[in-house]
Parts: C-alpha cells; sequence; structure tokens
C-alpha cells in the first residue's frame, strides 16, 4: 500500500470505517463544496470589489517568500502510527484517491 507514493509498512493497519462516519464524511465534503461553489458565485457577481482569489500555488508563495515551488504532498509513516485506528480509518477513507497497492 502507498499513500502519495510513499510505501506504507504492512504492520501498520487501516481498519474499514463503519458506514455511518462514511457518510458524515461523505456529506461533509459535499457541503465543503457548495460552499465554495458559493463562494464562486459570490466572486463572479462581485468581480469589482472582491479581491483576486489565490491559487494553492499562489498563496504557497506569499506565506514563504522565496522559497521556491510548493511541495509535493507527502505522509509521515511514524504519525500515522501515532494515530488510534478509527484515526487511521477516517485518514485513509478521507486520502483514498491517493491510495494505490
Amino acid at each position: 500500500m502507498k499513500i502519495y507514493g510513499k510505501e506504507i509498512p504492512a504492520d501498520l493497519e487501516f481498519p474499514e470505517l463503519d458506514k455511518q462516519t462514511k457518510s458524515e464524511i461523505d456529506a461533509l465534503h459535499a457541503q465543503m463544496l457548495r460552499d465554495e461553489e458559493k463562494r464562486a458565485e459570490f466572486r463572479e457577481r462581485h468581480r469589482d470589489w472582491c479581491s483576486k482569489s489565490l491559487t494553492l500555488e499562489e498563496a504557497w508563495q506569499h506565506m514563504h517568500p522565496g522559497a521556491g515551488p510548493r511541495p509535493a504532498p507527502s505522509v509521515n509513516v511514524e504519525v500515522l502510527r501515532k494515530f488510534s485506528p478509527r484515526l487511521r480509518a477516517i485518514f485513509a477513507y478521507i486520502y483514498r484517491q491517493e491510495i494505490t497497492y
């Protein structure tokens, strides 16, 4: 198993997440997407006085002047080991698009 291309040791277990928690995470994600859509619509309607939204790269450069490009996402295995099994399950569900086998 790899997350962001980093090999995860076989002894680090990621239990299956219960259906209710999956539903809650999915509902939260859907709400976040709706909220972002509303913000985008608001910015479009009020272009004359809304400041420009920064891209992730622009925000990185603003917060880290002269630091070069934003680093690629990564995962810290030792921190994952400190997570409870339930938190590892939540992490794996949220980042399921980044997991390869």
